[in-house]
């Protein structure tokens, strides 16, 4: 083989080789269970402002207010709890607030949350994304 065909045989084969390697990569598509960044980003903002007082930034019912409150703010990362709730029972909980769902009289409603579900499911993921 002459200088000129093993340096056009080298190319071609490094051509096929990028050229395979391009195809096998899955072109990563959106987790359709996973809110888009501006819902995830209100619901943290929604919890900081609303929930973290009493349930701590970390979930664990350890927010600065909790030691005063009887009963004591629910610890998201309980991983029986988690088990234990849909995520339908945590967003209604949210919506309509501890008194109305036969919890915390103290749990107060966030019924503006129903205009937004995205914003809503955003927040049940975090309060998810707290377990052990």
């Amino acid at each position: 083989m002459r200088i000129e065909e093993t340096s056009g045989v080298k190319t071609m084969l490094l051509l096929a080789a990028i050229l395979t390697a391009s195809s096998c990569t899955k072109k990563q598509q959106p987790d359709p269970q996973q809110p888009p960044s501006r819902n995830h980003d209100k619901a943290s903002q929604i919890y900081m402002e609303r929930c973290a007082n009493c349930h701590g930034t970390n979930g664990r019912g350890d927010g600065p207010v909790a030691g005063s409150l009887n009963p004591k703010p629910r610890d998201y990362s309980d991983a029986a709890w988690q088990r234990s709730v849909t995520d339908q029972e945590i967003a209604e909980i949210i919506v309509r607030g501890g008194g109305a769902m036969k919890k915390s009289a103290v749990m107060p409603a966030a019924p503006d949350l129903s205009n937004d579900p995205a914003v809503l499911k955003a927040l049940v993921q975090k309060i998810r994304s707290f377990e052990n």
